[in-house]
């Protein structure tokens, strides 16, 4: 039986990770449940976060940057999100960019 099979928690973990391309420590440790104590267990979930692309971070704000000033990375990161949102609108509808 596989992790994903055995735990209902990695599955969630795994379709929450696809969906934002990373997952925190703290989620991942809110999330698994207690039973989980082996190491090799722990390695196969990590491994498989691994094989599905999703990158496990320590902060939300290490999602954004690394940089020093973290809140000017993040509204940076914010304002290049808005225009990605403001391209595929355009795309979508068509309608040339503002």
């Amino acid at each position: 039986m596989s992790i994903e099979d055995k735990y209902d928690e990695v599955r969630e973990l795994i379709i929450i990770g696809k969906q934002r391309g990373y997952l925190l420590y703290d989620e991942i440790n809110d999330l698994l449940p207690e039973g989980i104590c082996s190491s090799d267990e722990l390695d196969g979930i990590f491994s498989l976060f691994g094989s599905a692309d999703i990158e496990v971070i320590g902060a939300f704000l290490d999602a954004v940057d690394d940089t020093p000033d973290a809140s000017e990375s993040f509204l940076d990161a914010l304002e290049e999100l808005r225009a990605l949102r403001r391209d595929k609108l355009a795309s979508l509808t068509g309608q040339p960019e503002d």
